[in-house]
């Protein structure tokens, strides 16, 4: 699937895409009482207006807003899905087209020669955990570092399925593996690390268990007195002092097993990090390891690669977005379809909100509920209307 950011101002809007793609609607011409781009186009307004979180909450938001939404559209009133049929209609939605749309409209632009870092991790959809399981549909995202922008998603049942092959169906995409990949230590294999380097791109990945006679060799070797590189941080506030200790060792001499000889395992970077909460006089230390193909030689690729490290947390920061403004592990349904297509339109939401960076997303969607002329104005200007 190619995935750009193209010149919005050149092409129709993506409301006006989602009502011609006729892929995008796996109903038959028996089923369609309603019409696929208005209804998910509800679904949007519900959620720009924090009505996220139950199922209820989105169609009283597309009752309340059909009559406004059609006028503002310039079309006749049409009866709004009912609440009850509204799970079944998201059934007959194609995700992977819509998915498509989505990035079309709302992605990011990646180059072969500007490498930007990109954080690829999972996220549960909670909501979406079944009575008596414990995992329930995931997906997982590539999103920047800098901006936090979803530039692609893949999904997987985490009750079923593991997240690996779903990250390597994102890495299928060269663009986005020759791009600077940070990731946990559940992808570090030989497979997902060869995949980014054979397309030059980086990786820094996180050793742990998983990996344990590399991580043995490892660690023993970060205890060696003559390091290549150290740094030494330290911050304060909210009540705690924090401190991080970086090392990078070359361990291009260093034997390791066959398996992973195109992986270019270059650089060993340990990570010391210690915080005090000062009122309660609370210590607590951990130590972490990382591998990467990027050589640590200068001090800017060193400080490059303890950036990276740290910022690969801002996947964290989009979870909470989409956790804490969206609510969305709040919204619980047992049909795939409901996770799955409302996950997208989170996607659209979060990445089309970059176009007017509010400084409080929970207050702006405040602004949108009351102010219908508002939220219309930023569609208009985000080109989805």
């Amino acid at each position: 699937m190619e995935l750009f950011a193209p010149d919005l101002g050149q092409r129709k809007s993506f409301f006006a895409a989602l009502q011609s793609s006729v892929e995008l609607d796996l109903r038959d011409n028996r089923g369609k009482s309603h019409k696929m781009g208005l209804v998910l186009l509800g679904i949007i307004i519900a959620l720009l207006r924090g009505k996220d979180g139950k199922m209820s909450s989105i169609h009283r938001s597309m009752e309340k807003k059909q009559s406004a939404l059609c006028a503002s559209l310039g079309i006749e009133n049409e009866a709004v899905i009912s609440r009850s049929h509204l799970p079944v209609f998201m059934k007959s939605v194609n995700i992977e087209v819509l998915g498509g749309l989505v990035f079309r409209y709302f992605g990011v632009q990646l180059e072969l020669t500007a490498k930007r870092w990109i954080a690829i991790d999972g996220k549960e959809l909670r909501g979406s955990i079944l009575a008596g399981h414990t995992r329930g549909e995931a997906i997982v995202q590539a999103i920047t570092h800098d901006k936090r922008e979803v530039y692609s998603q893949n999904y997987y049942n985490g009750s079923k399925d593991s997240e690996r092959p779903a990250v390597e169906a994102l890495l299928a995409d060269k663009v986005l593996a020759a791009q600077k990949i940070t990731m946990d230590a559940l992808h570090f294999t030989p497979n997902i690390l060869t995949t980014i380097s054979e397309q030059q791109g980086i990786y820094i990945v996180g050793l742990k268990g998983n990996q344990s006679e590399l991580l043995t060799d490892m660690i023993q070797l970060a205890k060696s007195p003559s390091i290549d590189y150290q740094l030494h941080t330290e911050e304060k506030g909210h009540g705690r002092k924090e401190t991080r200790s970086y090392k990078a060792i070359d361990i291009t001499k260093e034997y390791v097993d066959k398996r992973w000889a195109k992986a270019k395992l270059t650089t060993l970077i340990q990570v010391k990090r210690t915080r005090l909460e000062t009122k309660r006089g609370k210590y607590s230390e951990e130590i972490s390891y990382y591998l990467s193909n990027q050589k640590a030689t200068t001090e800017d690729s060193r400080n490059e690669i303890f950036r990276a490290i740290r910022t690969h947390w801002s996947v964290e920061t989009n979870n909470n977005i989409r956790d804490v403004s969206l609510k969305e592990d709040a919204l619980k349904s047992i049909e795939k379809a409901v996770a799955l297509t409302t996950a997208v339109i989170r996607t659209l939401i979060t990445n089309s909100l970059k176009i007017i960076e509010p400084t409080n997303i929970i207050a702006q969607f405040d602004d949108f509920n009351e102010d219908f002329n508002e939220l219309i104005t930023f569609l208009r200007k985000a080109k989805i209307l």
